[in-house]
This record gives C-alpha cells, sequence and structure tokens, in this order.
C-alpha cells in the first residue's frame, strides 16, 4: 500500500502530534481527571445550546439569506460531487511494481515475441481486469492495467485495450477519454490495418466520441472524431461520417470553452455562489451538455435577470413534463436575444446554436398549439403563433421549414379572410339580412377553419351546399351503426378533398372522429381504407 500516516515531509502529521499533545498524563490522579472529564462535558454542553457557537449537529441554524449571485434561495447552494476513486500511485511504488511484472515475463516468456507479449497481457487482463486480482495491491493492479493499455495497442486490439481503460478510469483517477485517444493514435498510427479493423475502430470511436462529449470532455471528444472521421472516409462508412461530422463541430465549438469552465468549478468549489462563475458553468452545460437541472441551478445563481427568467421557466417546463411549442419559441427569442449582448461574446455562437436547436423543436409541434387556440375561440392568438413561428424561423436561418412557413402565411391569411366573411355574415344575420350563403360562411369558420364544430353545425344544416348541408345532418342525428358512421365519415373526407391546408385538415379530423367511433365493429376492405385514411392524416400537416 503507498498509503501512509506521515505527511510530505518524513514526520507525523499535524493531527497526529496535536492528539498526543492533548493527551491526559498518566500521572494525574482519579480525582483530577474526573474533575476534568466533568468540566469539558459541561464546556461541550454549553457551548452546543449557544447562539455564539453551535456545533454541527446542532438544532441553532442560521437564517436563511439570499445567496451573493441574487435570483435563487439558500436551497440552491451547488455541492460539486466528490470523486472517491484511488489516486494515481507514486512513481517508486510504481517502479517496484513494473519490476515484479518485468520479472514475471522475462520467467514466464523467455522469447519476446508478439505472441509472448499478447498472451502476456491477456493473462494480465484475466486476472485483473476480468477476475478481481488486484483488490489487496492497488498499486500492482495500476500497474498491470497500464501494461495492458500500453501492449494491446501494439496488436491492434482495440476492444482489450478501451475495456482496461474503462476499468482503470472507475477505479483510478485517470483521464479515461484522453487515454482512449492516445491508444487510438498509436493504432492509427501503426498503419497495416485490415477494413475490418478500421471498420470496427471508426464504430467504436463514434461511440466514445459521444460518451465523451456528454461527459464534458471536448478536447478529447475533438480528437476522438478527428480519427473517427479519418478512418471512416479511408473505408467508406459513410454512416459513421454522417454521425462524426456534428460531433466534430460541437467539440470543436466547445473545446475552447471548456478551460474556461473547468475555471468556473475550481471557482465554485470555493465559492459556491460567486455570480460570473455561476453564469460561466451555467451557459457551458446548458449550450454544450444534456444536464439541464444542473445548468439552471447555475443560471439561477448568475444574478443576470433575463438567465434568471429562462432559468425559471426552464425548471418549470422540466417538472411539468411536456412544454408548449408557444413557450418554446418564446425561449428561443430569448436565447437570441441575450446571444446578441456584448458580455456573453465568448457564447455568442453557442448560444445562438442553442436558440436554433430550441426553436426546430417547438416549430415542430406549433401546429397543435395553433389548433387549440382555434378551438378555444383565440384567433389573435393563433395569428400571434403564426407571427412568432415566421419570425424565428426567418431571423435563425433554419434549414428545411421553407415549405412550411410558405404554407403558415398562407393559412395566416385564409383565416383572416374567413374571419372577415365571418364577421360580416354575423353582421347580416343580426340585421335580419342573412341567407343561405351566410350560414355556410358562418359554418366554414367555426367548423373548418376553427374545429368547433358543437357551435357551427347548425349553420351548416341551413347552408345551400346540399353536401355539405347532408353531411351535417347526418352527423347532428348522431349515428350509431358501424355503417353508417363509416358512410358519414366517407361524406366527409369527399367533401375535404375541396378545400385546401387548415380547412380540408379539420374536416378529416372529423372524419376520423366517425372512423374511430366504427372501428372496432369493421372488418376487411372497409377496415383497410379506415386505417390507411388514419395512417395519412397523422403523417399530413395544414
Amino acid at each position: 500500500m503507498w498509503y501512509t500516516p506521515l505527511n510530505g515531509t518524513g514526520k507525523p502529521s499535524a493531527e497526529f502530534t496535536f492528539a498526543q499533545r492533548m493527551a491526559p498524563p498518566r500521572l494525574l490522579g482519579r480525582w483530577t481527571l474526573a474533575r476534568g472529564l466533568v468540566f469539558v462535558l459541561t464546556a461541550i454542553m454549553v457551548l452546543s445550546t449557544s447562539k455564539i457557537w453551535a456545533l454541527p449537529n446542532s438544532t441553532t441554524r442560521p437564517a436563511t439569506t439570499q445567496p451573493v449571485g441574487g435570483g435563487g434561495t439558500g436551497n440552491d447552494k451547488l455541492k460539486m460531487p466528490e470523486d472517491t476513486r484511488l489516486p494515481v500511485p507514486p512513481a517508486r511504488e510504481l517502479a517496484r511494481a513494473n519490476d515484479e511484472l518485468q520479472a514475471y515475463y522475462v520467467k514466464k516468456y523467455p522469447l519476446d515475441t508478439n505472441l509472448a507479449e499478447y498472451k502476456f497481457y491477456m493473462t494480465l487482463f484475466r486476472h485483473y481486469v476480468s477476475g478481481n486480482g488486484g483488490r489487496h495491491r492497488p498499486v500492482m493492479c495500476y500497474a498491470a492495467m497500464m501494461a495492458i493499455v500500453k501492449l494491446a495497442p501494439l496488436q491492434l486490439d482495440s476492444n482489450t485495450t478501451f475495456e482496461t481503460i474503462a476499468a482503470l478510469a472507475k477505479k483510478y483517477k485517470v483521464h479515461e477519454y484522453r487515454m482512449i485517444a492516445e491508444a487510438s493514435q498509436r493504432m492509427v498510427r501503426l498503419g497495416g490495418m485490415s477494413v475490418s479493423t478500421a471498420t470496427t475502430l471508426a464504430g467504436q470511436l463514434v461511440t466514445y466520441t459521444g460518451k465523451a462529449i456528454k461527459s464534458v470532455h471536448f478536447k478529447s471528444a475533438e480528437r476522438l472524431a478527428r480519427m473517427g472521421l479519418t478512418l471512416a472516409e479511408a473505408v467508406g462508412n459513410e454512416p459513421d461520417e454522417k454521425e462524426l461530422i456534428p460531433m466534430l463541430a460541437d467539440a470543436r465549438l466547445a473545446a475552447p470553452l471548456s478551460g474556461k469552465f473547468e475555471q468556473a468549478k475550481k471557482r465554485l468549489a470555493l465559492h459556491p455562489n460567486a455570480p460570473a462563475a455561476n453564469t460561466t458553468a451555467g451557459l457551458f452545460l446548458v449550450c454544450f451538455t444534456t444536464h439541464r437541472m444542473q445548468a439552471d441551478r447555475h443560471l439561477l445563481l448568475s444574478g443576470d435577470p433575463k438567465l434568471v427568467s429562462i432559468a425559471k421557466t426552464d425548471k418549470e417546463s422540466l417538472t411539468s413534463g411536456k412544454v408548449p411549442g408557444s413557450a418554446m419559441i418564446a425561449l428561443a427569442h430569448q436565447w437570441l436575444a441575450i446571444s446578441k449582448e456584448h458580455v456573453y461574446r465568448r457564447f455568442r455562437q453557442p448560444i445562438r446554436k442553442l436558440a436554433k436547436r430550441t426553436a426546430s423543436t417547438a416549430l415542430q409541434s406549433i401546429d397543435s398549439d395553433i389548433l387549440r387556440a382555434l378551438r378555444n375561440d383565440q384567433y389573435n392568438r393563433a395569428q400571434s403563433l403564426f407571427h412568432d413561428a415566421i419570425a424565428i424561423t426567418t431571423q435563425l436561418n433554419i434549414a428545411g421549414f421553407s415549405r412550411r412557413i410558405s404554407r403558415w402565411q398562407s393559412t395566416s391569411r385564409r383565416l383572416a379572410s374567413l374571419r372577415n366573411s365571418y364577421r360580416k355574415a354575423i353582421k347580416a344575420m343580426n340585421n335580419g339580412k342573412s341567407n343561405g350563403s351566410d350560414y355556410l360562411t358562418i359554418g366554414e369558420y367555426l367548423c373548418f377553419g376553427t374545429g368547433r364544430w358543437k357551435d357551427g353545425l347548425p349553420y351548416l344544416r341551413r347552408s345551400k351546399n346540399g353536401r355539405i348541408k347532408q353531411a351535417a345532418t347526418t352527423d347532428a342525428r348522431e349515428p350509431k351503426s358501424a355503417p353508417a358512421q363509416k358512410a358519414l365519415g366517407d361524406m366527409w373526407w369527399r367533401i375535404s378533398n375541396k378545400y385546401k391546408g387548415i380547412e380540408r385538415y379539420n374536416i378529416r379530423l372529423r372524419a376520423i372522429h366517425w372512423y374511430d367511433l366504427a372501428l372496432k365493429r369493421l372488418h376487411g376492405s372497409a377496415l383497410t381504407a379506415v386505417i390507411y385514411r388514419k395512417l395519412t392524416l397523422k403523417h399530413e400537416a395544414f
């Protein structure tokens, strides 16, 4: 064992010397010793109940105060996770262990060949990595694992190498992904690698690059991604290339800022509520990792009202579950505004990328928010959702949404036109000048435009359009038999073919409503047609 009760000077530690000095002399009489113990116990009891000096286990607690950083409570104080792994053994102890391993190798394998090296490190692997051979000899275990890490790459044995490094990093305080990058580099430099070996190694590097990014080791992730991309290009492995290219971009973006993050962590270990360190740590975590809760705790202590507001919103979304698309678009707008501030110029590009990622996720679900607003008769909110979606997509240059932007614009204009016609028809009806076309206009807006079928069906029944009038009349009767329900769904589906955008979508939703009621009692071709139409609508958007 390399552990010793001595300090670095070779003398007993300060605590040990202090304990010797404080030990009671053996020549004291029993009465004197008893009086001394009573005095000490009395003093401890008085001090533990005192308001001036409360022991850690005392029930007296100091009042909770607002942290220096602001924006949080006393419960937001962060604690750095403790590393319980063993330290790397001293060089002197390691030299002895290496001498012992070398003596074993010379005795067991007199001929120094590649096969002998392979058998040697596989014996060490089975004993120290797969088995539990180094439980009582931590120095020898470390030396044996390091020997495997040096010898296995020379045989292009990536599986044994990476498994040993993982076991080593789990037990000792070593940098796992840096060691993986160094071992991979040794294998790549050897040359003469077969296609199958290169393909296997490239796939492993994809996996470890992702793990390194999640573990916030971006410099090692950049090295791993670069080597993996080189191997994937050499063997023509396109799937690995597609995975590694964005990983390499993320690692290159984060690597210059990882040093600032490490400095912030060291600062927070001494001053957990430091605003600048919390700001740096929070922005780094939220931009480059998936540790959102930890990032929110840092941002709450940043002292910046904008970052505190974002952290509170994000914290609520994590606890409540699914977040509406409108809230995420608002969050993307906030991140975009922060990226333009000079104070956060170091994080400008990552924050803008975060805003883009947030907006892209939000735009996938914005259609359902628009429909919900229209069904609740919130026309102005629906229109503002359209404008916000178009604005954030244009500002961030989000690719793949050009068609949706044009569709949102046309749908917004169509809704505005329907709304104006609806108001005119309502005014005419109130003045007693309404006709069949006015009833159709009102019904189209309520049913087809906003999906409020209960309010709009009475108007459609009085319209002059024969097909719509027949379907609305049948719908109001609420048929109970499966054939009648399917027939009503077919009627609405045929009517939807003459409309576009949100009107066609709402009409088809009504058809699916009747199809669902009849689904359990349908068979054969009728059932197949209904399922096909349901799948069609599932992948369709207005």
